[in-house]
């Protein structure tokens, strides 16, 4: 089965004090989960993956990468530690 790179495959809790910094906005948004999404995947079904952040803007949950595609900034999102 394919499954289209960039969609989300499971979720995990964040703890507490995780947030992204959004290129262009002022504010920052809470990190509320990780997300294990699909980057690519080969013809023989060999599927790759990597950790994203999950976070809501404008109350809309997004992952980093939908938001990259969506919004399309010239700067990636800066994920800020506890």
């Amino acid at each position: 089965m394919k499954i289209t790179p960039g969609s989300p495959l499971s979720l995990t809790p964040a703890a507490p004090g995780w947030w992204v910094k959004l290129p262009g906005i002022r504010d920052h948004s809470r990190i509320v989960a990780w997300a294990v999404i699909v980057l690519s995947h080969l013809e023989d079904g060999t599927t790759f993956t990597g950790i994203e952040p999950v976070f809501f803007y404008e109350g809309t949950a997004y992952t980093e990468s939908q938001w990259l595609k969506d919004f399309k900034p010239e700067d990636g999102i800066e994920v800020i530690e506890p």
